[in-house]
């Protein structure tokens, strides 16, 4: 069973250019920070499809099926959030 703490470990494994947002955002409060994560997340996913860069976005949804699948009810309510961040992230 997939838990709270182990969602963002998941997204920077399944999407390894992430860890350079990341290392910006793990200052602060472990309990926002998932919520921030996400939008910057959704927002450096959006960037990497402007690039071009699209490689890593298999693993990524695959990582996310695997917290729809296997999360706990948390990690699947979170799971739903990162989905509408991602959408809501407008594509220019």
């Amino acid at each position: 069973m997939i838990t709270r703490t182990q969602v963002v470990p998941l997204l920077l494994e399944a999407c390894p250019s992430f860890h350079n947002v990341w290392g910006e955002l793990q200052r602060l409060d472990e309990g926002e920070h998932i919520y921030v994560a996400f939008g910057a997340f959704a927002g450096h996913l959006r960037g990497m499809q402007r690039r071009g860069q699209t490689v890593e976005f298999d693993a990524i949804d695959k990582v996310i099926e695997r917290f729809r699948q296997e999360g706990d009810a948390e990690v699947r309510e979170l799971a739903a959030e990162l989905v509408e961040c991602i959408r809501s992230i407008p594509t220019e």
